[in-house]
């Protein structure tokens, strides 16, 4: 007999990190509940407009997943509810145009709709932020397993031809790689999360000589040498349902704090985060996932901060997406430095390594870990327990990863940078 269903309708269908990591912890509440979701998705209308206007396409890709925590079963009821969300969020953003355009609004911004969603991380609904209560619901166990995610099979058929055309042969194993750029967010205040392709060749070559294949995930921009990876962006392959595709069944995912690593998440594949330049909401879930910062240039002093230093300095760099005034208040006195090629090429090898033969947890690594936990928690109590009480569950739920800071990264910065020309060398071309 099958378990019964609730009804979810997500807030955030047009973003697929925001997308990707509420499923994610809907499948938790699944779990817990022991029933299964029911995906109503909206039945969005005059999706050019969407497109035109807001930046915005709603992710269709998702809703065609499978699993054992997804009631696929609809009904006329169902469908029914589809089109009165729909008609619901065109109402409401319809009204709040007119209302922007009669000058009563300041802004016109893209609000929409949720349903089921509330205690996904907040589970007891709590009023107040109560640490204490996230102990009520074993995270690291949550975090740590591999969710039974699967397509139809058409679409799996499809991928597979698909991904032979591109180049990968039966039973090779393939690595996806998405670099950040400024082709999707080109905003001084996005410019933190970027980074170029050339610190990651070493790495790249790195993986080629264990007989892996790297595929470039993201936007359809040509980054420069795509002779050393396979350029998926930039093919006829390049659908949403094919980077569902690569994501599920590649070896591990290697990026950084953006949308799509939240999907390599919910699929529960091995992950690896590099030039990551958000402390708060971006986590190596298991024990086979890796994480390493963009280290912190300190302005005044011109050299890199120690991430025991970063730490303490929760009111200015805890979190970068803390909107313009925010990040030019934190740009004043500090700039984030993308990692260099050997800090990446390092945690490759970690990653790649600990496959076969992982070593034990370093005290530095330890140490590192809990350090960000804890300013961590301190940082949701001062910032969001407020008026953003659902990040600061959020935020809560994440520090129960069983994943590591790299080896290399942790014992290098946690307490202190060495004085090497190549380190001076950074803080200078950072200011420049």
């Amino acid at each position: 007999m099958s378990r019964k269903s609730f009804m979810v309708v997500f807030n955030d269908d047009l973003n697929i990190g925001n997308f990707s990591e509420n499923l994610h912890y809907t499948l938790f509440k699944a779990e817990r509940l022991n029933k299964k979701v029911k995906l109503i998705r909206k039945r969005m209308f005059f999706e050019k407009f969407l497109k035109k206007v807001f930046n915005r396409k709603q992710l269709t890709g998702v809703y065609r997943l499978h699993g054992a925590l997804i009631d696929s079963h609809y009904t006329l009821i169902d469908r029914a509810l589809e089109l009165f969300y729909g008609f619901y969020f065109w109402s409401n953003l319809i009204s709040r145009a007119i209302l922007w355009k009669l000058k009563i609004l300041r802004k016109l911004e893209l609000k929409t709709i949720s349903r089921g969603e509330t205690d996904i991380f907040n589970i007891e609904n709590k009023g107040i932020f109560d640490v204490g209560s996230m102990g009520a619901v074993n995270w690291s166990s949550l975090l740590e397993k591999k969710q039974d995610l699967f397509f139809c099979s058409k679409d799996e058929k499809k991928c597979q031809e698909n991904l032979r055309q591109l180049g990968v042969g039966e039973g090779q194993w393939y690595v996806c790689l998405h670099i950040r750029t400024s082709f999707y967010h080109s905003s001084y205040m996005d410019e933190h999360r970027n980074s170029s392709v050339e610190n990651y060749l070493e790495a790249i070559n790195y993986i080629h000589s264990l007989g892996g294949v790297v595929i470039r995930l993201g936007d359809p921009v040509f980054l420069g040498y795509e002779d050393a990876y396979i350029d998926y962006p930039n093919t006829s392959f390049k659908s949403e349902l094919m980077d569902l595709f690569l994501i599920k069944n590649c070896r591990f995912f290697w990026g950084t704090n953006s949308g799509i690593f939240d999907t390599a998440l919910l699929f529960g594949v091995p992950t690896l985060a590099v030039n990551v330049s958000d402390f708060l909401f971006i986590r190596p879930y298991k024990s086979a996932d890796r994480i390493i910062y963009k280290p912190i240039l300190s302005r005044e002093e011109g050299k890199i901060m120690s991430f025991e230093e970063v730490f303490r300095h929760t009111d200015s760099i805890m979190m970068s997406n803390i909107g313009l005034s925010g990040f030019e208040a934190f740009d004043k006195d500090y700039k984030m430095v993308e990692n260099t090629s050997d800090e990446i090429r390092q945690v490759i090898e970690e990653m790649c390594v600990g496959f076969e033969n992982d070593l034990p947890e370093t005290y530095f690594q330890q140490a590192f870990k809990a350090q960000l936990n804890i300013a961590a928690i301190r940082w949701a109590t001062q910032k969001f327990s407020d008026r953003h009480l659902n990040n600061a569950y959020r935020i809560a739920a994440k520090t129960y990863f069983s994943g590591r800071i790299g080896r290399h990264f942790a014992e290098k910065y946690l307490y202190g940078t060495p004085d090497l020309p190549h380190d001076k060398e950074r803080c200078y071309e950072a200011e420049q």
